[in-house]
């Protein structure tokens, strides 16, 4: 989604109020405008006559989200690193300021996929924001569910999900059940219940996450490919390929259409779409099979092994000859489809 029109900056617009409009751009996916009018809040906060550290600090703080959505995380990574420089240096390593750059620190390498170096900027978020405003404000809340996104790549399954669940909670009672958090808390919490086999709630997370992302967001804002992304491998997963496929190719169009090119999302919904797509095409295939063949084969023998029998019964026995049960199919056509099928041709 991209702004057709960009209004010229006033030279009298403050930095915070440049700021605030590259964050809106950004959250309405118009990340050219966003990092136009966030450079332009950095250059002012930098040329003001009396300098506004937290004006500042804002405002590399909300480049750097913009290179992380686009994949420049080493451009992301040095402008954090710059605004808790400036935090540290004026006093302010325990004000929520700081704590939002830690928070954003890990979830650049949570997005680099280093969870490993995620979880301390993580858990300092967390500890600072506690102390900034308590442990029940809901800006704790988003602090202790991306550490949960982050302990859940680290393998940490149960203390993922109880703040996962924490934090819902909050941010359901705080702001209500069709809030942003709310919808990105859902798309956390999803995976890990499809990984633990609950996919029937794991949909229901999915599809309900998603719905209010898209009634806040729109159905084509670039976020939405993530969890597009994500209900998909959950219907993959299911056994649904034909309903998974469309909305792997949804998921991968809405990021092509505002990532870097090498961006290593747009890697895995590529590879999403593709196993959508093979298996999509493996559901049609045994559709059309004739039912008489569609049973049989390595997997059917896999799943029905000879019985135990005083003496071999007529399946049994054919079976035992020729692979699968019943009568083969006799001519040379027959054997070609048995050759695709992958049963043995006499």
């Amino acid at each position: 989604m991209r702004s057709t029109t960009r209004p010229s900056l006033s030279s009298k617009e403050s930095a915070q109020a440049l700021t605030t409009a590259g964050v809106t751009a950004r959250r309405r996916g118009d990340y050219a405008d966003a990092e136009r009018l966030l450079r332009a809040a950095i250059a002012r906060a930098e040329g003001e006559p009396v300098r506004d550290p937290l004006a500042l600090v804002r405002a590399l703080n909300g480049l750097a989200v913009v290179f992380k959505y686009t994949g420049r995380f080493d451009d992301a990574d040095a402008l954090y690193r710059r605004a808790l420089a400036i935090l540290e240096r004026s006093g302010g390593a325990e004000s929520s300021d700081a704590a939002s750059i830690h928070h954003n620190l890990g979830g650049l390498a949570h997005a680099r996929g280093d969870y490993a170096a995620a979880e301390d900027p993580a858990r300092r978020s967390v500890a600072i924001r506690e102390r900034a405003v308590g442990p029940g404000h809901v800006d704790t809340a988003a602090d202790r569910a991306a550490l949960a996104a982050i302990l859940d790549g680290l393998g940490r399954v149960r203390e993922a999900e109880r703040l996962l669940r924490e934090a819902l909670a909050t941010f359901e009672r705080a702001l209500g059940p069709g809030d942003y958090e709310v919808a990105v808390t859902l798309g956390n919490l999803g995976p890990i219940l499809q990984r633990r086999g609950d996919l029937h709630e794991a949909e229901a997370i999915h599809r309900r996450g998603l719905a209010i992302r898209e009634h806040l967001q729109g159905a084509q804002h670039p976020e939405l490919a993530v969890p597009v992304s994500n209900l998909a491998t959950t219907l993959l997963a299911a056994g649904r390929p034909s309903e998974a496929e469309p909305l792997a190719r949804r998921a991968l169009a809405l990021a092509e259409a505002a990532l870097e090119p090498d961006h290593p999302n747009l890697e895995t919904l590529r590879t999403n779409l593709t196993a959508a797509e093979t298996a999509a095409r493996a559901q049609a295939a045994s559709e059309e099979m004739p039912t008489d063949l569609a049973w049989s084969g390595p997997g059917w023998r896999r799943a029905h092994p000879p019985p135990r029998c005083c003496r071999p019964c007529v399946p049994c026995a054919n079976r035992s000859r020729s692979g699968f049960p019943g009568r083969r199919l006799r001519g040379a056509g027959s054997r070609r489809l048995e050759r695709r099928l992958g049963l043995p041709v006499r």
